[in-house]
């Protein structure tokens, strides 16, 4: 009976626990996007906001206002918030068509309301929320101030700067090589597993771990000391 029950968690693990290799910058889908001649940063601005809602972005600026491209957009695939520059390219039937833009993004942020020092806990008093031009090298930001207090700082951080993840550190409860207990729950029924942690987490961040019994990489959640969830329901 166990060993039918690891079987088919070895195979839900396999379909539902793909590898991904997740970047800090937000990244929006183009490809197969349909465009309109006229069509303006709007339509960029539409997907940007629905594949990263947890940032408040406010509009994007574009150079020129308007595309003269039309059709089904096939490349770039995809393009990084804070991209300076691209090129689109789109397809009309048997017509190929391209066309430079220049972006500027912009968004409701946290930023510090004063300057920061290094190992400073963040304190609602210290942050506030500002309109400001996104940058690629932000990386990882944040639109709620709730997300960031109490957190502490990792550096010294200006007045203004916006709060990145970079620029923050909390507890880890796992730590990056670390013999991990995975609890795998599937419907009712609970297990556990050894695994070994290949990054560090705090309670209930997402992490990679490795399972050797499986020789599968999975992404589960931390939930305690040296313990981490991988919910297949």
């Amino acid at each position: 009976m166990l060993k039918t029950f690891s079987r088919i968690l070895l195979l839900l693990i396999l379909v539902l626990c793909p590898s991904h290799a997740f970047g800090e910058v937000p990244e929006i889908t183009l490809e197969g996007l349909q465009l309109q001649r006229g069509d303006g940063p709007e339509v960029f601005l539409h997907r940007l906001q629905k594949q990263h809602p947890y940032i408040h972005w406010s509009h994007l600026e574009m150079e020129p206002e308007k595309l003269e491209v039309y059709g089904e957009v096939i490349s770039p695939k995809s393009i990084y918030a804070g991209a300076r520059a691209t090129t689109i390219r789109t397809r009309y039937g048997e017509r190929v068509m391209a066309q430079v833009v220049r972006l500027r993004w912009f968004a409701y942020l946290v930023v510090a309301a004063k300057g920061i020092k290094g190992g400073e806990v963040l304190s609602p008093e210290a942050l506030e929320i500002q309109l400001v031009e996104y940058k690629r090298s932000y990386g990882r930001c944040f639109s709620d101030i709730g997300e960031v207090v109490g957190m502490k700082s990792a550096k010294s951080i200006k007045k203004g700067q916006p709060i990145t993840d970079r620029d923050i550190e909390r507890p880890y409860l796992v730590e990056r090589g670390d013999r991990v207990t995975v609890v795998v729950r599937s419907g009712g029924v609970e297990v556990e597993i050894e695994g070994i942690a290949l990054e560090s987490g705090f309670q209930g961040s997402r992490i990679r771990v490795r399972v050797p019994k499986f020789r599968k990489d999975i992404e589960a959640v931390v939930i305690n000391e040296k313990m981490v969830l991988l919910d297949l329901n």
